[in-house]
């Protein structure tokens, strides 16, 4: 949700904060009515929980008669020993990375849900112990969003790639690549 309008101040403030008089003046603007600043899906999750990767192809779908966006989101590092970089193109690159988290957000009121869906990743169990709030376990999940999951596919793009890169026949190619 946002910051409530209800008071002639708060309208005059936020006029004055955003140069736009319409604030002020109109007859829409009611007690309820609120303001949101961060409006996009990126820009939420990204307050909220900046210490996950997010899925670019966030999904619409219809749970429960609500329209709710799913998005898959990744914890990842670089500091996994013995294991190939992989060159990220939104931030650092990572040598580790797993789905274990699906971020539910009602499209109606904005209300974000994220569901741990690996607890046996090390990192997200981490999160889950610093934010314990944040976090709701798998098993929570309903029915009408559960029919509704499927495959990243961004983690399949980082999983191809990475089995195009090791997927060689001839070991004579294999070594002198290294």
């Amino acid at each position: 949700t946002g910051v409530a309008l209800d008071s002639t101040l708060n309208r005059l403030l936020f006029a004055i904060r955003f140069k736009d008089l319409d604030l002020l003046i109109s007859d829409q603007i009611l007690a309820d009515s609120q303001l949101l600043f961060h409006r996009t899906l990126g820009e939420r999750l990204g307050r909220i929980a900046p210490f996950l990767l997010y899925d670019k192809d966030p999904y619409l779908v219809i749970a429960d008669g609500r329209l709710v966006w799913m998005i898959d989101a990744y914890t990842r590092t670089d500091h996994y020993p013995y294991s190939e970089p992989y060159p990220s193109g939104r931030g650092p690159g990572f040598n580790y990375v797993r789905n274990s988290v699906k971020a539910i957000i009602d499209a109606y009121d904005g209300t974000m849900t994220f569901y741990i869906v690996d607890p046996e990743d090390p990192i997200v169990a981490t999160y889950a112990k610093v934010f314990p709030e944040l976090f709701t376990d798998f098993d929570a999940m309903p029915d009408s969003l559960l029919d509704n999951l499927r495959y990243p596919e961004d983690l399949f793009r980082v999983q191809s790639d990475m089995y195009a890169a090791y997927h060689i026949t001839d070991a004579r190619v294999f070594f002198n690549e290294g």
